[in-house]
């Protein structure tokens, strides 16, 4: 429940922002919820500004056409049974008995399929589907928008793409994709040769957006009654909620080693789902730890699995991810998690109400967020005091006050130095920012560094002992107790911090770990030894040993056999396979950096040979600013992270570097990061500043005593 005073707050910012605001309800919510959404940007003026409605041809909802498609399978007078993509013998809800009806179906059952999975297995026909990016086709946006679906690479498995079935079962076995979804563009947008090419190059067909409807005005005298209802209900002791897993999706993805390695944005567990609950449920069931087993019952099924406490989820109720448990998957998803698909029906097909009960036993999850820890005895409230000195966090009021409070959280001495000053950086000075304002914790970053680096799935087993190997993390810091409602979640990026007196370079004994002319921190993999004294000394602990992986070449995690050419594909060849014993860590795409400079330096090259301009020394060309991007930077959704020249003073990381948000992490340790955080801002309407280590915000003139902190256990 959203504290009075909160309340108010918000409707005085959304009244003073009406009709450039909006409310958006989630894709779980009611249809009451929605309706109550519309009422209040309605209200606010935001139709036809912000919120534009589209009206679609009418369709039965998932659930009914579901139940529909399980009756065909019963009937005796359905002959044939097409299923185009998805796994409904696993993820239909239970009440359906969708897999019953398929395996016992007389029909002719057809599934076109990525991979042979639960519905393929109970299919009489499975057929290879081409991945979307082998294949042409057509889609549509929520606006109506028509696009054409490109081929990247022919298909590698001779997979068919649905409309090249579609069309082989209409008995047109000799046109192509191309040639139909081409046919379909002229036919519904009256295309000329012209128009197909400009639409593929830029990717929509233009002017087929949908013109907005006018659905008229939202009645709201139903809007105190629903208000009313809400406030009364109260939190029941047994709502399960279903939601689609953050990385396997509805299990579509589950047979993705990088996927089911990627610790959880929030609970941090790797290769498995848990039940999600609040601190007092899970006290009030007499769980422990995290792992001790709940039992859910729900719709007359019984499922258990392993029980997760997350400060701030509601009181009342649970929270289960689908995606986990399938029976028919490959090598990498195969005993992986547990199914709660038979705890949802067609009447609850986003929540149910069940009974939730203390279930036998534990199971062990691998959970990432303290397996770099300094401090394991840091207590909770320690911690609370030392997390806004990682994670600098402020109010709106803070900033109109102070725009640079994140570069005076802490007091830091400038002592003198042991070495002396680096030599000043002529040409290219390499660093990177990062926004936490923008950072929403999604991990699309970590995915993006290993495809890139050729990092290795190292397996549960080996995350239970702290080897992962992901170069880039994403810390999470709760705020705030976990029995309080109003906890607080902030993520931190972590990667190499690319450091100017950097401390891993001062303890190598073989000179692996050195710095550049452009102020990169380097590994020099045949140097490497292994000692792992850089490892150690490194604060951020963003060092990687690898100490099996890749060893005599790229291998499969599970079998340790030599991979096949295809998957060898998935391998970056601009990137080497390290052998074992080596330390590994971010490099800030170095690959790309010098990619980037060859492409400069031939343009050059172009340029002067044609007499446009004359020459100019080696090694000088530029890179403009925003043609290089880390891969990490290339694939955020939100743009959080900026990499470039900092001594482009135009370049957009060295506007961000000189922002009074920007800050550096432990910067009291005197290792001199290139890599600078951006304090996040909140919209709570007190400050949050007061209380860090016992003083108020105020200038840090190095006068007072130094900050005495260390590295927090990661909540």
């Amino acid at each position: 429940m959203i504290p009075a005073d909160a309340a108010r707050q918000i409707a005085k910012d959304l009244a003073g922002s009406a009709g450039r605001c909006v409310i958006a309800a989630g894709a779980r919510q009611s249809a009451e919820m929605h309706a109550l959404a519309a009422a209040l940007n309605q209200a606010l003026g935001n139709v036809g500004k912000t919120v534009r409605y589209f009206a679609q041809s009418e369709r039965p909802d998932h659930a009914a056409a579901i139940t529909a498609a399980a009756e065909s399978l019963r009937s005796a007078d359905t002959q044939a049974v097409l299923i185009l993509g998805g796994n409904p013998a696993y993820d239909a809800p239970a009440d359906t008995k969708f897999a019953e009806a398929l395996a016992a179906s007389s029909a002719q059952t057809i599934h076109l399929s990525l991979e042979f999975n639960d519905t393929s297995q109970r299919c009489k026909w499975h057929v290879n589907r081409a991945h979307f990016l082998e294949c042409w086709g057509d889609v549509r946006g929520f606006d109506g928008t028509a696009s054409i679906q490109q081929p990247l690479i022919a298909p590698l498995y001779d997979g068919k793409s649905p409309i090249e079935l579609l069309l082989w079962l209409l008995g047109d076995e000799k046109q192509s994709g191309y040639d139909a979804v081409r046919e379909t563009h002229q036919t519904a947008f009256s295309g000329t040769d012209l128009n197909w090419e400009v639409a593929l190059r830029d990717g929509v067909i233009a002017n087929s957006a949908w013109a907005a409807a006018d659905v008229g005005r939202v009645r709201l005298e139903w809007v105190a009654a629903l208000a009313q209802q809400a406030a009364g209900a109260g939190a029941t002791t047994g709502d399960v909620l279903f939601a689609l897993d953050h990385k396997v999706y509805d299990g579509r993805f589950a047979n993705n080693g990088w996927l089911q390695e990627l610790p959880d944005p929030l609970t941090k567990i790797t290769w498995d789902n848990a039940a999600l609950l609040s601190y007092d449920d899970a006290k009030r069931l007499g769980m422990t730890k995290n792992g001790d087993r709940v039992r859910i019952e729900c719709n007359g099924t019984v499922v258990e699995l392993p029980g997760y406490i997350l400060p701030g989820h509601a009181s009342g109720s649970v929270t289960v991810t689908l995606g986990y448990g399938r029976s028919q998957v490959g090598a990498i998803a195969r005993g992986v998690g547990f199914s709660v698909a038979a705890l949802r029906s067609t009447s609850g097909w986003l929540a149910a109400h069940g009974n939730v009960t203390r279930g036998s036993g534990s199971h062990t999850l691998a959970t990432t967020q303290d397996h770099h820890a300094i401090d394991t005895k840091l207590t909770r409230e320690r911690e609370q005091e030392v997390i806004p000195l990682l994670v600098r966090e402020g109010d709106l009021t803070d900033f109109a006050a102070h725009p640079d409070f994140a570069q005076h959280v802490a007091h830091v001495f400038h002592l003198p130095q042991l070495f002396p000053e680096p030599t000043p950086y002529d040409g290219y000075k390499w660093g990177m920012s990062i926004d936490l304002n923008a950072c929403t914790g999604c991990s699309t970053c970590v995915v993006a560094c290993q495809a890139e680096n050729n990092i290795p799935v190292v397996g549960k087993a080996e995350v239970l002992r702290g080897r992962e190997m992901h170069w880039l993390r994403i810390d999470r810091y709760f705020r705030g107790q976990p029995q309080d409602a109003d906890v607080k979640v902030a993520f931190q990026p972590m990667p190499c911090q690319h450091c100017e007196n950097a401390p891993c370079e001062q303890v190598c004994p073989v000179a692996a770990t050195v710095h550049d002319t452009e102020g990169l921190n380097l590994m020099v993999y045949n140097r490497c030894v292994g000692t792992r004294y850089c490892a150690n000394n490194c604060p951020y602990k963003v060092r990687r040993f690898n100490w099996f992986y890749n060893h005599n070449g790229p291998r499969h995690p599970r079998s340790r056999q030599e991979l096949t050419a295809i998957q060898k594909m998935g391998m970056n060849p601009d990137v080497t396979v390290r052998s074992r014993g080596v330390m590994e860590k971010c490099s800030f795409c170095i690959q790309r950096i010098s990619q980037a400079k060859i492409t400069a330096a031939n343009e050059v090259a172009k340029r002067v040979t044609a007499g446009e301009i004359p020459a100019v020394p080696a090694g000088v060309a530029p890179i403009a600013d925003g043609l290089l991007l880390t891969a990490c930077q290339q694939a955020c959704p939100t743009q959080a992270i900026t990499f470039g020249n900092l001594n482009d003073h135009a370049a957009q990381v060295a506007k961000n570097a000189a922002d009074p948000r920007s800050y550096t992490i432990l910067e009291e340790l005197n290792a001199r990061p290139r890599t600078r955080y951006m304090a996040r801002l909140r919209n709570t309407g007190h400050s949050l500043l007061k209380g860090h280590n016992g003083h108020d915000h105020g200038p840090a003139d190095g006068h007072g005593a130094p900050a005495k902190h260390e590295q927090p256990a990661h909540s």
